[in-house]
C-alpha cells in the first residue's frame, strides 16, 4: 500500500510539475507572458501566478492563476480562472472565467460564461452571443446582443441589452442611465426593480417577488453547530498530537509562492482520481488503483483539517500576532471562521476552496518529502554500517601489521 500510494502522489507531482511538454504548449510557472507580436499556433495551456497574454493564440487558451489578464486576441476558445481576470482583448469563440474580480472590455465573437464575486461588463465590452453569469455582483454597462441570464446578489443595467434578460437575484434589481433592454425582463427578486427615467424597456417587465429574509435564513442551525464542533475538534487535535508536523506545514504553505502551490493544487485535485481509474484499467490493475482512490480520500479529508489550521495562521498572521498562528484558541478561530464563510455564497466558496487547494498541494508535497528522506535514510544506513565495518576491518588489519 505504501509503494502504491507513493506512485500514485509522485506521479501526480511530476505531472503537475513538468516545466514544458512537447504534445502540446504547455507552460509552467510563477510568471508568464505571450508578447506582442507572437503567434501560437497550438492550443495554449498556461498555470502561473501572473498571467500576461499580450499576443495571439491561433486556437483555444486554458489559463489558470492568480492574475489573468488578456490584451491579445484568440482566435478560439478562452478558458480562464483565476483571482483576478481582466479581458481587455477579443476572443473569436466562447469566453469561460471563473474568478474572484471579472473585468470585460473586449469583443467576444460568441457566448460568455462568467462565474465569480464580482463581474464587470465595461461600457466598450461587446458580447454577440449569449451573457450568463453566476456571482455576488453584476455591473453590466456593455452591449450584448443575445440573450443575458444573471444569478447574482445584485444587479445593475446601464448598457444595451438587445436580447431579453431572465434575472434571479437576492437583493436588487436596478436599471438605470442611458441602459437599453430590447427584450423582456423577467426577474425575481425581493422587491420590484428600480428602473430611471432616462432607461428604456421595449419588452415585458415581469417581476416575481422573493422573501429575502427566508432565503438568507435557511441556515439549520443545530447543522451549522455540529459542523463547528467537528472542524474545530479536528482541528486542535491535530495540533496537540502533531505540533512539530502542523508547524512545519503551515510554515510551508504560507511561504512565498502561495498562489502557485493553490493553482498546483487544483491540478492534482481533478489529476488524481483520473489517474486512479487508468491504473485500474490497466495491466497495473484494481487495486492500486483502489488504494490510490482510499488514498485519494484520505489527502481531502486532511487538507480539511489543515485548512483550518492555516486559516488559524493566516487570522494570527492578519492581526500582528503571527508567533501564535498555532495556539490551540488561533486553531479554533480559524476553524470557526472557514466553517462559517460556507454561509456566504460565492465569495465564501471561493476563499474556502483557495485555502482547501493551498493545504491539499502542501500534503502532498509534505509526503513525497517524507517519503524521500525515508527511502534516503534506507539507503545511506546500509553505506554507514558498510563503511563503519570497513574501518574496523583496516584497524584490525594495521593493528596486525603493527605487531
Amino acid at each position: 500500500m505504501h509503494r502504491y500510494a507513493t506512485f500514485a502522489v509522485v506521479a501526480l507531482i511530476t505531472l503537475v510539475s513538468a516545466a514544458s511538454a512537447d504534445a502540446m504548449v504547455l507552460r509552467f510557472g510563477e510568471s508568464y507572458s505571450l508578447e506582442q507580436g507572437t503567434v501560437v499556433e497550438d492550443d495554449l495551456y498556461v498555470v502561473g501566478e501572473q498571467i500576461q497574454i499580450t499576443g495571439t493564440t491561433s486556437n483555444d487558451i486554458i489559463a489558470i492563476g492568480s492574475s489573468i489578464t488578456q490584451r491579445g486576441v484568440v482566435k478560439e476558445d478562452a478558458i480562464y480562472g483565476g483571482g483576478q481576470v481582466v479581458i481587455t482583448g477579443d476572443v473569436e469563440g466562447d469566453l469561460r472565467v471563473i474568478g474572484g474580480k471579472i473585468l470585460v472590455q473586449g469583443n467576444i465573437k460568441e457566448d460568455a460564461v462568467l462565474i465569480g464575486g464580482t463581474v464587470t461588463i465595461e461600457p466598450e465590452a461587446i458580447i454577440e452571443g449569449d451573457l450568463f453569469v453566476v456571482g455576488e455582483y453584476l455591473d453590466m454597462e456593455g452591449t450584448v446582443y443575445g440573450f443575458t441570464d444573471a444569478r447574482v446578489r445584485t444587479v445593475e443595467i446601464t448598457g444595451d441589452v438587445q436580447g431579453d434578460a431572465h434575472l434571479t437575484t437576492s437583493e436588487s434589481v436596478s436599471i438605470t442611465g442611458q441602459a437599453v433592454v430590447g427584450g423582456d425582463v423577467i426577474y425575481k427578486a425581493p422587491r420590484e426593480a428600480f428602473v430611471s427615467e432616462t432607461a428604456i424597456v421595449t419588452g415585458e417587465l415581469e417581476f416575481h417577488r422573493t422573501e429575502a429574509m427566508r432565503t438568507e435564513s435557511t441556515v439549520n442551525l443545530a447543522s451549522l453547530i455540529v459542523k463547528l464542533l467537528i472542524a474545530i475538534v479536528a482541528a486542535v487535535v491535530a495540533v496537540w498530537l502533531f505540533p512539530r508536523h502542523a508547524r512545519s506545514l503551515t510554515d510551508h504553505a504560507l511561504s512565498e509562492g502561495s498562489g502557485m502551490r493553490i493553482v498546483k493544487g487544483f491540478l492534482i485535485v481533478f489529476a488524481w482520481p483520473i489517474l486512479a481509474v487508468l491504473v485500474m484499467i490497466t495491466v497495473l490493475g484494481f487495486v492500486p488503483g483502489m488504494v490510490m482512490l482510499l488514498l485519494y480520500a484520505l489527502t481531502i479529508g486532511l487538507a480539511t483539517v489543515l485548512g483550518s489550521i492555516i486559516s488559524g495562521a493566516l487570522l494570527a498572521t492578519w492581526l500582528k500576532r503571527p508567533e501564535d498562528g498555532l495556539q490551540l484558541g488561533w486553531v479554533a478561530l480559524g476553524a470557526t471562521a472557514l466553517t462559517l464563510l460556507s454561509l456566504l455564497p460565492v465569495a465564501g466558496w471561493l476563499v474556502r476552496t483557495l485555502i482547501f487547494l493551498l493545504a491539499f498541494w502542501t500534503l502532498c508535497i509534505g509526503f513525497v518529502n517524507t517519503f524521500w528522506k525515508t527511502r534516503k535514510e534506507e539507503v545511506l544506513q546500509p553505506q554507514k554500517t558498510n563503511e563503519t565495518n570497513d574501518e574496523k576491518d583496516s584497524a584490525k588489519e594495521e593493528d596486525k601489521t603493527s605487531k
